[in-house]
């Protein structure tokens, strides 16, 4: 079975994956006034900005920490045997805006990974970079567990990062009909979507040839996938919905297994009642075991590393048996209204966990992890 050995977290609530989770459990809400860029002609003044780190090439100095964090709990080093899969909505978007905005060169090799990757750990054995919107990071892993099932690597490193740029800002900005001042998932108040932004990492391996009896451990039990090409950018409910079912029985599981599922959960009129449909008819006869909950009412939608860092999320809540709050949810929409949620992180023994990421153009992720 392919197994989790260690994760690394950065976003605005924290530095390492145990600060974030402190505040997943204490619900804190990241969103801030925009520093990063002049906000003088947008409407949306708002988002879940990091600011503890440089301004420039944050998104490196995000990517090195969290492989660090990761490869530190796992108790390895990246060798000739271990390949790295990163996935990014934008790539290094951002630092390409400052670099026209100081007038100093940008080289095309920078607006993406792998070479700095290579620089930094010279023995890995390939850099694979990808991007499928926002379900950019479990398309990673997706392609992680095949490189294991294959052989091709002994461990793999995935990654998952994105970076507040004024152009995605601007996307947000055009589209937002209503100025929304933080992300109200699933709630019927909820007017809109604002961005966030940070990486995550995990180390996986294959422990086909490894007797582990340990009882703490977290695999990978199947990620599902999906391109349904509805629409540019409105959600399928029922792509949504078949996604769910298939990585469900991929992992020789019945939804009344799941104990938790971490929603996509943009704030978005379309997005939340497209997965509120998927969710509510694949558990409607669990509604009172099975929990939702989700990380962009605190963290923001970190775009393409939205999917990994709710795994990351899950992970910690399966290994410290708590369910986090779904924050800012106060008045559920009839999708979602006799699914399980709290306001608050109460402490589950917890087995089964989901997570949902989807990007534009109906391209659909669903993995589950568990003990």
């Amino acid at each position: 079975m392919i197994t989790i050995t260690g994760v690394g977290l950065v976003t605005c609530l924290g530095n390492n994956s145990f600060q974030n989770f402190i505040n997943f459990q204490k619900g804190i809400c990241g969103i801030q006034k925009i520093q990063k860029f002049d906000t003088h002609n947008y409407h949306l003044k708002k988002a879940y900005e990091i600011t503890n780190y440089s301004k420039s090439n944050c998104i490196k100095s995000w990517i090195i920490t969290t492989i660090t964090e990761a490869l530190s709990e796992s108790g390895d080093v990246i060798d000739n045997n271990t390949i790295i899969v990163i996935g990014t909505g934008l790539r290094n978007i951002r630092s390409y805006e400052e670099s026209i905005i100081s007038g100093k060169s940008f080289f095309y090799e920078d607006l993406d990974f792998k070479k700095f990757l290579v620089d930094e750990f010279p023995k890995v054995k390939d850099v694979i970079s990808l991007s499928n919107a926002c379900s950019s990071s479990l398309y990673a892993l997706s392609l992680g567990l095949d490189l294991l099932n294959l052989q091709l690597a002994d461990k793999v490193v995935i990654v998952g990062a994105d970076c507040i740029s004024m152009a995605m800002h601007a996307l947000d900005d055009r589209v937002s009909s209503s100025k929304p001042q933080v992300i109200k998932s699933f709630d019927k108040n909820r007017s809109g979507v604002l961005l966030g932004e940070g990486a995550a990492a995990i180390i996986l391996k294959n422990n086909i040839y490894e007797a582990d009896e340990a009882n703490d451990k977290i695999y990978i039990k199947s990620i599902a996938l999906s391109c349904d090409a509805f629409h540019e950018t409105q959600p399928c409910s029922q792509m949504i919905e078949k996604t769910i079912r298939n990585a469900i029985n991929k992992a020789n599981l019945s939804p009344h297994d799941v104990d938790i599922v971490f929603t996509h959960g943009t704030g978005t009129i379309l997005n939340d009642v497209s997965e509120g449909k998927a969710i509510s008819a694949v558990f409607y006869d669990c509604n009172t075991s099975t929990f939702i909950t989700g990380l962009k009412p605190m963290i923001g939608h970190t775009s393409g590393a939205s999917g990994l860092m709710s795994l990351i999320a899950g992970y910690m809540s399966l290994k410290k048996n708590v369910i986090i709050p779904f924050v800012n949810l106060k008045q559920p929409i009839d999708e979602i209204e006799n699914m399980q949620f709290v306001d608050f992180s109460i402490p589950k023994k917890l087995n089964v966990a989901e997570i949902n990421a989807f990007g534009f153009g109906g391209l659909n992720a669903v993995a589950i992890i568990g003990k």
